[in-house]
């Protein structure tokens, strides 16, 4: 399996307010996993007050990226097994 990731600013249609102010953009991280030629995608925005930027994610992906692309992927279950034990 093999994983890459991308930091991408979401441009809002319209700006969003409330009364901690006025956001345009969004902060994103998109997620590709690929294995034998097919690929999924995600992504997770930052979230300000659990203080988790982009850039956390990014180091906490690195962090695991070897750990997930080094399973011999079988079927999804025995992959969810391998990622909670």
């Amino acid at each position: 399996m093999k994983v890459q990731y991308w930091p991408f600013s979401l441009k809002f249609r319209h700006p969003f307010t409330i009364s901690k102010g006025t956001k345009t953009h969004q902060p994103t991280l998109i997620v590709e996993l690929e294995h034998l030629g097919i690929k999924g995608y995600g992504e997770a925005c930052a979230i300000a007050y659990y203080n988790i930027p982009v850039e956390k994610m990014i180091a906490d992906l690195e962090a695991k990226k070897q750990f997930v692309e080094k399973f011999a992927f079988t079927d999804p279950e025995r992959y969810w097994h391998y990622l909670h034990h």
